[in-house]
C-alpha cells in the first residue's frame, strides 16, 4: 500500500442525489464484478497475473442518498470489494483533503490490499499513477468528474499508456454534457467566456466551436446539441484507437431531466460485449416513466 498521508482522518460520506448513485454505480459494479452470471472485467482477466483499477475522482468512499438514511459504497469501495479475482492494485485519486483522509480510514480496514491514495488534481496526479502502472496488465479506469474537471489530455495519457500489442486501459467516463458543458455554451455568442474550459475538456477545439456556432445561430434544438457533443467526444475516443464504444447511457434526474452520459471505451471485443449487455439490462429505478423511446428522450 502506498499513500500520501494527509493527516489523521475519520470516515465521512458525501451527500448525493439518488440518480447520482443508482444507475451509475450499478453499471460499475456489474461490469467489474461477477453479477448475474454475465461475467465482468475481473472474471474476464482471471488468467492474467495481475489487474489494476484507477479512480481519478474517488470521493470519500461512501455516499449518503439525500433525503434518506441510506449509506452506499462509492466507486473506490465497490472496486475494492469486487471479485473474485480481486484487483491486484487500486489507485484512488482525490482532490479534497478531507475525502482523501476518509479513503485512508477505509484503507486501514484492508491492510493486505494494494492501494495507492493520491491527493491532488486528477489531471496532474495521473502522471504519478501511470509512472508505476505496468504497461501490459489489464486495467480499468473509472473517470467520474463532478463537472468539467476531466481534461481531454488526461484521457489521452491513459489511452496511450499500454505497450504495443496489449489492450488499452478500459475507460468508463461520466460525460457531463448537461450538468457542465452545455451550461458553458450560452445561446448568445457574445456571452461566451468559457472557451478555455471547453478547449481543455473536449477532444477538438475546432470541433466544439463548429457545433457552438451552429447552436448560437439557432441551428440546434437542445436534444440535437446534446447528441452532437456526445458524437464529438465519442469520435475523439475512437481517434485514440478505441475500437469499441457501445451506445452511451444517458442518465436522467427523477423528473426526467437529462444530466450526463456514461461512456464506455475498450479495444477488446469481450469488454464491449459485457458492457453492452449491462447497458441494456441495468435499469434506472427512480426516473418517472416516459412514453418516448429511449433514443428519442435525448
Amino acid at each position: 500500500m502506498s499513500v500520501e498521508r494527509v493527516g489523521a482522518g475519520n470516515k465521512h460520506v458525501a451527500s448525493v442525489n439518488p440518480w447520482s448513485v443508482d444507475e451509475k454505480l450499478a453499471l460499475l459494479s456489474c461490469y467489474i464484478g461477477t453479477q448475474h452470471g454475465q461475467g465482468g472485467f475481473l472474471k474476464a482477466t482471471r488468467q492474467a497475473p495481475a489487474r489494476y483499477y484507477i479512480d481519478l475522482f474517488a470521493g470519500p468512499g461512501q455516499n449518503q442518498v439525500k433525503g434518506t438514511d441510506q449509506i452506499v459504497d462509492g466507486s473506490p469501495l465497490i472496486a475494492l470489494k469486487a471479485g473474485p479475482p480481486r484487483f491486484s492494485h487500486l489507485y484512488w485519486v482525490e482532490a479534497k483533503r478531507r475525502s482523501a483522509a476518509s479513503l485512508e480510514a477505509h484503507q486501514r480496514e484492508y491492510p493486505d490490499r494494494g492501494i495507492t491514495i493520491l491527493l491532488g488534481n486528477a489531471n496532474e496526479r495521473v502522471d504519478d499513477v501511470l509512472r508505476t502502472l505496468p504497461r501490459k496488465a489489464p486495467t480499468f479506469a473509472f473517470l467520474d468528474p463532478y463537472a468539467s474537471e476531466l481534461d481531454w489530455q488526461t484521457v489521452v495519457k491513459l489511452a496511450r499508456h499500454k505497450a504495443h500489442g496489449f489492450p488499452k486501459i478500459e475507460l468508463f467516463i461520466l460525460f457531463a454534457v448537461d450538468t457542465a458543458y452545455l451550461r458553458l455554451m450560452p445561446r448568445a455568442s457574445w456571452k461566451m467566456r468559457y472557451q478555455a474550459v471547453l478547449d481543455r475538456v473536449m477532444p477538438d477545439p475546432e470541433g466544439w466551436r463548429r457545433l457552438y456556432d451552429r447552436r448560437a445561430a439557432g441551428g440546434y434544438k437542445p436534444q440535437e446539441i446534446r447528441r452532437a457533443m456526445l458524437d464529438e467526444y465519442v469520435a475523439g475516443l475512437r481517434s485514440l484507437g478505441y475500437k469499441w464504444v457501445p451506445a452511451p447511457r444517458l442518465i436522467f434526474r427523477s423528473d426526467g431531466h437529462p444530466l450526463y452520459f456514461l461512456i464506455f471505451a475498450s479495444d477488446h471485443k469481450a469488454g464491449n460485449d459485457i458492457m453492452e449487455w449491462y447497458l441494456k439490462h441495468v435499469q434506472q429505478s427512480r426516473r418517472q416513466p416516459s412514453l418516448l423511446n429511449y433514443a428519442d428522450q435525448y
